[in-house]
């Protein structure tokens, strides 16, 4: 299989509190790749405070990628809530239960 990327950029700016700080954070998804080397596809996220370096997640195809990659944030998300790390979109109360 040639190289072949679907290109799109999935964002939200959630809301962090880490040790009673407030803060501000992006999570972003997109771009799905082929890695011939790997012969999957591959999804990039990355999330600010949990995990901000930009990393890939795999499927055997373009949507078990992404899905593969949601499900990884929002076990990422509910273990560093677990951790004391408090993460929402809209209100606090809500937290990210709209994001599960």
């Amino acid at each position: 299989m040639a190289s072949t990327t679907i290109e799109f950029r999935l964002e939200r700016e959630l809301q962090f509190r880490i040790g009673g700080e407030h803060s501000t954070g992006k999570l972003f998804v997109g771009d799905v790749t082929w890695q011939e080397d790997k012969q999957r596809w591959a999804c990039n996220f990355s999330i600010a405070h949990v995990h901000p370096e930009v990393a890939k997640l795999y499927g055997a195809d373009p949507l078990g990628a992404v899905v593969n990659t949601l499900d990884f944030l929002s076990i990422l998300i509910r273990g560093s809530e677990d951790d004391g790390l408090v993460v929402w979109w809209q209100t606090e109360r809500q937290k990210v239960d709209r994001l599960r």
